[in-house]
């Protein structure tokens, strides 16, 4: 019986749904306070649409490796080494992503602002 490639990417995507909303509000908030701090907001929108997409593209790619393992074209051996090459791109891009995200965290702070302890507000 063949099984559709949803079959294997649904279940994933659900698992990491908490991840996906998270990116996805990043990347609604950096557009919407944009104006306020252009540069710490360009970092979280890249660093969010990395997250966002290597879920995405992961999931997708699991899933089609999981149908070829299933349809007998792939052995394990393969299955492993492709798993494994997945699992580690994955890890690589969603550090990359977060780091953006820690990145935008101190752009455009002064020393000042560091030794004050205080938090910039976000009102005007």
């Amino acid at each position: 019986m063949q099984q559709s490639i949803l079959t294997y990417v649904f279940p994933q995507i659900v698992a990491q749904s908490p991840m996906l909303v998270v990116a996805l509000a990043g990347m609604v908030l950096a557009i919407v306070l944009r104006p306020r701090c252009p540069r710490a907001c360009t970092l979280v929108l890249a660093g969010s649409a990395v997250h966002a997409v290597t879920i995405v593209v992961q999931a997708v790619a699991t899933g089609v490796v999981m149908g070829m393992q299933a349809r007998g074209d792939l052995g394990i051996q393969e299955l492993t080494t492709l798993m494994a090459v997945s699992g580690i791109a994955g890890g690589v891009l969603r550090g990359a992503g977060m780091g953006l995200v820690l990145a935008a965290v101190f752009v455009g702070r002064t020393p000042a602002m560091a030794a004050s302890g205080t938090p910039p507000t976000l009102a005007r």
